[in-house]
C-alpha cells in the first residue's frame, strides 16, 4: 500500500513560488492569490519531473528515510500547521530521494518543527511555496463538488477537479468558453485555476478569462 501511495506522489505535479533546501533561509517571496482565472491547456504529464521518468527505477531509489518522513509528515502537519501546509511529495528531476514539503510561508519555525518530525537529513527536504493550504483548498473543492451536477445542467461540463500541490483547486473543464470560465471564477472565487482541452479563445469584452494565463504565483 505504501508503494503504490508513493507511486501516486511521485505522478504529481507541481508549481511554486519559492524554493530552498531545509535548513536553510527561506527566500523573501510572498505568494499571492492570482486577481484573475488562471487557464492553461492540458499537457502530457512529464515523467522526468520528480525522478528519473521511470516510476520503477525511482521506487529502487527512495530511502527510507525519504519515505518515513514523508509519512510522517503526511499525517503530523496538517493538524500541526494547518494554516502553512498545504501538501508534500517526494523526487526533483533526476533524484527522487528527495522530500517535497509545500508551505503558504516559508517560516524557517515551521521548516524546523517539520524536519524535527520527518527525521530526514535537511539536505535531503525541499520546502517549496504554495498559495493556498490544504484546509483553505478542501471547502473549495467540496464546494465543486456539490454543484456539480448542477453546472453541468447548465452545459458547463466539469471533467474532474482536486487539490494541486501550489494549493489551487484545479479544474479540468471541456472547452474554453470565457463566460462559462468567469461564471466559474465568481463562484468558487480565486482559489480555483482551470486546465481546458481546447486553446484559449477570444477574451469576453472587459473580461480575463479568455486572456493569456497570468502564471502561478
Amino acid at each position: 500500500m505504501v508503494a503504490i501511495a508513493l507511486a501516486a506522489i511521485l505522478a504529481g505535479c507541481a508549481s511554486a513560488a519559492a524554493v530552498h533546501v531545509g535548513g536553510e533561509a527561506p527566500d523573501a517571496i510572498v505568494a499571492a492569490p492570482a486577481p484573475t482565472p488562471i487557464v492553461a491547456p492540458s499537457a502530457p504529464v512529464d515523467q522526468a519531473e520528480f525522478g528519473t521518468g521511470d516510476a520503477a527505477t525511482d521506487m529502487t531509489l527512495l530511502s527510507s528515510e525519504v519515505v518515513n518522513g514523508l509519512l510522517a509528515v503526511r499525517d503530523y502537519a496538517p493538524t500541526a500547521h494547518p494554516d502553512a501546509y498545504t501538501d508534500i511529495g517526494s523526487g526533483t528531476r533526476g533524484d527522487p530521494d528527495v522530500l517535497r514539503i509545500y508551505l503558504t510561508e516559508l517560516d524557517p519555525v515551521v521548516e524546523a518543527d517539520l524536519l524535527r518530525v520527518a527525521g530526514t537529513p535537511p539536505e535531503k527536504v525541499l520546502f517549496l511555496q504554495s498559495v493556498y493550504s490544504a484546509a483553505a483548498a478542501k471547502p473549495v473543492a467540496e464546494k465543486v463538488t456539490a454543484l456539480s451536477e448542477d453546472l453541468r445542467s447548465e452545459g458547463i461540463q466539469l471533467t474532474s477537479w482536486g487539490m494541486d500541490t501550489d494549493g489551487y483547486v484545479d479544474i479540468f473543464i471541456e472547452g474554453h468558453d470565457p463566460a462559462q470560465i468567469d461564471r466559474l471564477f465568481t463562484l468558487f472565487g480565486p482559489a480555483v485555476k482551470f486546465t481546458t482541452d481546447t486553446l484559449p479563445a477570444v477574451a469576453l469584452d472587459g473580461g480575463s478569462a479568455g486572456a493569456p494565463a497570468p502564471a502561478v504565483p
